[in-house]
């Protein structure tokens, strides 16, 4: 069944997966440090054996070789998510937090999917999005991570170095990894943009921009306290 924006089939998904998101940090708030703990460990290991997964995804599914790579945005930021949540190194947790927070959730709101449930590639799709955005959450909220201003200087940063080497390789590979060299063969929001590579003057600031509203609250909180 093709997939259809917004469809039946679209929004169940979406209000299961924010459900989950609440409920488990919400849970997991009333237990103690070791079981906070726990949890963390656990959403981590099963972000982990997720991209694990998706290695053989791609070949299962008959798409191209370079699609087992996790070099996808997306991908880099449940790696990341993953390694805070078990060993609690706090760069990955900002890393995750700038490129999962509104990467992933544009994701799951205008997914790059071209068929529906029970197509293979559905499921794997939003339990990876929807995880990664529960890492995040979880951090926030049970383990009490946060960003700061020098945090964005520095993910924004490493996102422009990443970004010159991503389009290197989709070059050298012929693969469109964080949509740098052509857009979704399905309709997403950069749909509206210009065609590549013109598309990238417009969403490099507004990468940014998104970053920066990102860490906003934190900002605006940090303020009425000082």
């Amino acid at each position: 069944m093709p997939f259809v924006l917004f469809g039946t089939q679209h929004l169940i998904t979406l209000i299961i997966s924010f459900l989950i998101i609440g409920l488990v940090p919400y849970i997991a708030s009333k237990k103690s440090a070791e079981e906070k703990h726990i949890f963390a460990v656990s959403i981590g290991v099963l972000l982990l054996v997720h991209e694990v997964m998706q290695v053989f995804h791609a070949f299962s599914f008959g798409l191209a070789w370079y699609e087992s790579l996790p070099l996808h945005m997306c991908d880099l930021s449940a790696t990341s998510i993953a390694i805070y949540l078990i060993y609690r190194k706090s760069l990955f947790f900002n890393i995750a937090f700038f490129w999962g927070s509104g990467g992933a959730l544009i994701a799951m709101i205008t997914p790059d999917l071209a068929m529906g449930f029970p197509d293979g590639l559905y499921v794997p799709f939003f339990y990876g999005h929807a995880m990664t955005i529960l890492g995040i959450v979880f951090g926030l909220s049970c383990l009490k991570v946060r960003p700061f201003f020098r945090d964005y200087i520095l993910v924004t940063s490493l996102t422009a170095v990443s970004a010159v080497f991503i389009y290197v390789i989709n070059l050298m590979l012929g693969s469109n990894f964080w949509y740098l060299n052509r857009k979704p063969q399905v309709a997403t929001v950069l749909d509206f943009f210009p065609d590549p590579p013109i598309h990238l003057l417009i969403l490099v600031p507004l990468v940014i921009a998104v970053f920066f509203i990102t860490y906003a609250p934190f900002l605006i909180l940090d303020r009425t306290k000082s």
